[in-house]
């Protein structure tokens, strides 16, 4: 069985259209096509800045998809509604639904309790329909209001969130989180948003040599089967382990972490662009994980043959030992924020 690794530049997250990038963590229904459907909705307003609108994450439940970022109106065909940084529409025929959070910032990750009744939102804002939260949120799906029952204070920026059986993992910026010190990576309860105690302090910690970027946690993926997460973000160490780019946790009844380790991830890219592992895939077997990576330009430029794992996909077993790349695939000096695999 051949896999098909897709890595998404920098483009398709611009104004071009929902349809032509998946960013991290969205949801396939199966092989992707060469062309997107033709009823995808669009953000509105057009420009060639990626780091003005944006789509950062897709999540899709039932025949729903939700999508966030940072953007302030949509529109299918001629049709254009406000919408600022979430919306949903129809995965049969891109109708934008009457979903509206209204939030007041940037929103990175997106995660939906199993039966589809509440959104939980992280970013960077303090007010979803006008209730004051902090980079947090529980959100109804059908009311769009903000649920009262759920924490929502986070210190720092929350970048990624995941459902896993009954517990919500969220990781970030934050050194902490409703209520609890557990810095850049914690469970929540999905009904109350309090530390649920079922990851451990991993200890995450360092930046990089001359890195003006602060430690993180900035996405994380599932494996098919429910047992490992995989997470990218800027750190040195995770659980006393030598770590760097990448980690993966060993979920079930007491979460730990891995002995899986990245080795070409050792390597720093440019000074300007020290953390790089953007976002992560898993094969359809759980056997191997993909990346898509930023980094400036490869460590040899544009000579011949090329090294390092900057501007390039990579894939790695994902065995619980030091692993080199199998393969690096070099995009040319262009940046690569997201990956997905399929069959």
């Amino acid at each position: 069985m051949r896999t098909r690794v897709i890595a998404l530049a920098a483009a398709g997250l611009t104004a071009a259209g929902l349809g032509v990038a998946m960013p991290a963590g969205a949801a396939v229904g199966g092989p992707p096509g060469i062309t997107p459907a033709a009823f995808t909705p669009q953000i509105a307003t057009s420009g060639t800045d990626n780091s003005v609108e944006q789509v950062r994450h897709l999540a899709q439940c039932g025949n729903t998809m939700y999508a966030v970022g940072r953007f302030t109106q949509m529109k299918k065909g001629t049709a254009v509604v406000t919408r600022n940084n979430a919306f949903s529409f129809s995965t049969t025929n891109g109708t934008i639904s009457s979903w509206n959070p209204n939030v007041n910032g940037q929103v990175d990750g997106i995660a939906l309790s199993a039966d589809c009744s509440t959104a939980y939102l992280g970013g960077t804002f303090t007010s979803v329909g006008g209730t004051a939260v902090k980079n947090i949120a529980a959100v109804s799906t059908s009311t769009s209001a903000v649920l009262p029952g759920f924490a929502h204070n986070a210190g720092g920026r929350v970048a990624t969130l995941a459902m896993t059986g009954n517990h919500l993992l969220v990781g970030g910026y934050f050194k902490a989180i409703n209520n609890s010190n557990q810095a850049y990576m914690a469970s929540l309860s999905p009904t109350t948003g309090l530390n649920d105690n079922y990851l451990p302090n991993l200890q995450i910690s360092g930046t990089y040599p001359g890195n003006p970027n602060s430690t993180r946690v900035y996405n994380q993926q599932i494996s098919h089967d429910g047992t490992r997460v995989l997470v990218e973000g800027d750190f040195l160490t995770v659980g006393g382990h030598a770590l760097q780019q990448a980690f993966m946790l060993n979920l079930g009844a007491t979460p730990t972490v891995s002995n899986w380790k990245a080795t070409n991830f050792d390597t720093n890219c440019a000074a300007v662009e020290p953390f790089y592992a953007q976002d992560g895939a898993w094969s359809p077997d759980d056997s191997k994980v993909y990346f898509g990576t930023t980094g400036y330009i490869p460590l040899t430029g544009l000579t011949i043959p090329q090294s390092g794992p900057c501007d390039a996909a990579l894939a790695f077993n994902t065995t619980a030992s030091p692993q080199n790349a199998l393969w690096i695939n070099y995009a040319g000096c262009d940046s690569l924020y997201s990956a997905e695999a399929d069959n």
